[in-house]
């Protein structure tokens, strides 16, 4: 938070955006991560002017994305579907090497509230014939089971190990949504065990947003 500060006063003191918005972005999660929506928002507007004006491609990038969860989060449903859609389309072109699994990333929320998780299964699948062992993909493929019904199938993958390896998950930015899947999968199988595991990984964060 306060490196983000700092960083956007000396982009200001020097008339630099680029500078602000580096600094903005920084701040901006943080201020998300810990809860502060109010000042989340305001400065997510202070980042779609600066951007909008600076036309970096990785601003807009990050700018989209933050517009496109905004409307997620307040339900307009219309507005999140065109603008993930185009997201996901712009960055394909682009050639980014993670453009889908940042589309899938950003209808996940939408698709777990609405009860279509098993929408984004042919990505998920891909992922795990990608990594078969690795925590991530087989903890993703458990969600979809989980939604689905199907928990039969989660019962298999917990049997053969791969679930419960949550501390081998690596702190990037697919540290928290693996950790929502489990906490989702753990709580609909009613697995004590799993849970405790979850629970334990989260409590570190337990005063975060």
């Amino acid at each position: 938070l306060e490196t983000g500060r700092e960083v956007m006063r000396m982009g200001e003191r020097i008339g630099d955006a680029d500078i602000e918005l580096q600094g903005a972005r920084a701040r901006l999660t943080a201020l998300l991560t810990t809860g502060a929506i109010d000042g989340a928002r305001e400065l997510g507007e202070r980042f779609d002017a600066l951007a909008s004006r600076n036309l970096h491609p990785e601003h807009l990038r990050i700018r989209d994305l933050w517009l496109t969860m905004w409307a997620g989060i307040e339900g307009r449903w219309d507005d999140f579907e065109a603008r993930a859609t185009a997201i996901e389309a712009r960055l394909s072109r682009a050639g980014h090497d993670q453009a889908e699994f940042i589309g899938w990333g950003q209808w996940f929320p939408v698709r777990w509230l609405r009860g279509r998780l098993e929408d984004g299964r042919p990505f998920v699948d891909r992922f795990r014939e990608a990594i078969p062992h690795h925590p991530i993909p087989q903890v993703l493929v458990a969600v979809l089971d989980a939604s689905a019904g199907d928990l039969g199938a989660v019962v298999r993958q917990l049997d053969e190990g791969g679930l419960r390896r949550l501390d081998e998950v690596d702190r990037g930015f697919l540290w928290v949504p693996t950790m929502v899947a489990a906490s989702i999968t753990a709580s609909v199988l009613c697995d004590p065990e799993w849970a405790d595991q979850v629970t334990a990984q989260l409590a570190p964060y337990a005063d975060r947003h």
